[in-house]
């Protein structure tokens, strides 16, 4: 199940909402995180998103309009995994 947050989390980033007034888009990424950590509770919740992260780091696809790599995860926007981590680690949804 950790796996598969983690993929739904990749999926998930790819659906985009351009904002005018910054470059980060509005991803449904939030939703994924928010609902790993709701239904794998916090530990396990915190490592899909760890895997998620990491996955992109490695330079699958994974960020939000496909982009992955070690630059791409300290870009604009996609510094937020350290967020999407802390997010799931710092109060237990389940």
């Amino acid at each position: 199940m950790v796996v598969g947050f983690a993929l739904l989390t990749a999926i998930a980033a790819q659906i985009e909402i351009p904002l005018g007034f910054t470059p980060v888009p509005l991803t449904g990424q939030t939703f994924a995180v928010l609902l790993s950590g709701a239904v794998l509770g916090m530990r396990r919740g915190a490592l899909s998103q760890l895997v998620y992260w990491f996955a992109g780091l490695t330079g699958l696809p994974f960020y939000s309009g496909g982009a992955g790599g070690d630059g791409e995860a300290d870009g604009s926007g996609r510094g937020g995994g350290h967020g999407t981590v802390a997010s799931i680690a710092k109060r237990d949804i389940h």
